[in-house]
């Protein structure tokens, strides 16, 4: 065989080979995503925590791209005993002025799903109270009357608090430093939607929500601070209108978290 011969043949082998080992390799890349794909959204949060940056990517990728009536459940879907609370006002939006919305990947839906207005939305996978701060230069540019506070998912999970009075503790803090920085604008502290029991398998730490949330009402409630409590919605709404993966909402979820807020 001719040298040039030779070298396609080498050539061509290296190609073949090259290809059944990228076709190997996206093979069990797609094979690992459909282990289960309802559960798809709930590495949201745990990705974020590796890689900030790609978070919102990836919330785009897998939640409903558009909020539309039929994205909400059958109603017959509903597991929950708990009675459905009063349908939101159509112009609930309409009482969004002025304001600012803080928050983690569920508070990412307020503007994803077009219901406010994303530069008015400061929000990020992963987030916790302690990324307030990092927003407080642009918060100062927005100058708005109202700042909506919508952390807790990532803050039970991470561990960096072990319980609700620590947690409360630093919160509190956080909240005077930013309170000093836009003396003017009142502060609403949502309460923690909590997870669906499923997840608890997942992250236990996910059931020292409710702790979080008493410790925090208690000393909001102590410095004036106004306290959203959203127990009875997520209670009646969670079974139909948040995702399979027990933790991110559907569009549906959000008019009735903004009545509550």
């Amino acid at each position: 065989m001719s040298n040039w011969r030779r070298a396609l043949a080498v050539l061509c082998s290296v190609c073949l080979v090259g290809g059944l080992l990228a076709g190997a390799k996206a093979f069990t890349r797609a094979s690992a995503y459909r282990r289960d794909p309802a559960d798809g959204a709930a590495v949201l949060d745990e990705l974020a925590l590796r890689d900030p940056a790609k978070v919102e990517e990836i919330l785009r990728a897998r939640v409903t791209p558009t909020p539309t009536a039929t994205d909400t459940p059958n109603p017959s879907e509903d597991a929950s005993s708990v009675p459905l609370p009063p349908s939101p006002p159509t112009g609930i939006w309409a009482e969004f002025r002025h304001y600012a919305v803080l928050g983690d990947s569920r508070a990412i839906g307020f503007s994803y799903y077009h219901f406010l207005d994303k530069n008015r939305v400061l929000a990020g996978g992963g987030n916790t109270i302690r990324n307030i701060a990092g927003h407080t230069a642009q918060l100062q540019k927005i100058n708005p009357d109202v700042i909506y506070i919508c952390y807790g998912v990532n803050d039970a999970g991470i561990g960096y608090w072990k319980n609700g009075e620590a947690y409360a503790a630093e919160f509190m803090t956080i909240l005077a430093n930013l309170q000093a920085a836009l003396p003017k604008a009142q502060i609403v502290v949502s309460s923690i939607l909590p997870a669906a029991e499923h997840t608890f398998q997942r992250s236990p730490s996910w059931r020292k929500i409710p702790d979080f949330n008493a410790c925090v009402k208690r000393e909001c409630a102590a410095r004036g601070i106004a306290y959203a409590d959203n127990a009875d919605i997520a209670a009646a709404l969670m079974a139909t209108l948040y995702h399979p993966d027990g933790v991110h909402l559907r569009p549906a979820f959000y008019p009735y978290w903004a009545e509550n807020l």
